[in-house]
């Protein structure tokens, strides 16, 4: 559906961001998911941002599809020297570190992929068109259309 390649620098979350809102409004996504998707890649630009290296280019890159009824966003950046991408658990007075909790707490999955020089970090959405909506209530019970929110898969590729 989209890709994108941003400057590795704090403004290019504002850019993807809407970006994404409106390629998910013009294919008719309900606004609740655009909203949780925004929020998903503004933690994960800024991650990338804050905590890795760019790619050899000065960039990140930033992509999404939708696919069997979830959406994903994928931020690839050059990793980081230090330590891999990780849920911290910052403290009621920490300024820092919930950006990978937020995205925990959001996405149904989400991961790490590295490979030589770079870093991917993925989350998924469950989303539905008005006309998938519908069908899912049809056709599924309430179980199966939860989906596995709280499910979580961290991988190396």
């Amino acid at each position: 559906m989209g890709t994108v390649s941003v400057p590795h620098v704090p403004a290019s979350a504002g850019q993807v961001r809407r970006q994404l809102s409106n390629d998910l409004r013009a294919r008719h996504i309900r606004s609740t998911v655009v909203d949780e998707a925004v929020l998903l890649v503004t933690e994960l630009v800024g991650n990338s941002v804050r905590h890795a290296r760019a790619l050899p280019d000065g960039r990140i890159l930033v992509g999404w599809h939708i696919d069997g009824g979830r959406l994903q966003i994928r931020v690839t950046d050059g990793g980081s020297l230090l330590d891999e991408p990780h849920v911290a658990h910052a403290g009621p007075r920490d300024t820092r570190g919930r950006g990978l909790s937020i995205v925990d707490s959001l996405a149904s999955l989400w991961g790490v992929e590295r490979s030589n020089g770079s870093t991917t970090v993925w989350a998924t959405l469950p989303v539905h068109t008005p006309a998938q909506r519908h069908q899912t209530r049809r056709h599924s019970s309430s179980a199966d259309a939860v989906g596995n929110v709280g499910s979580r898969q961290l991988s190396d590729a």
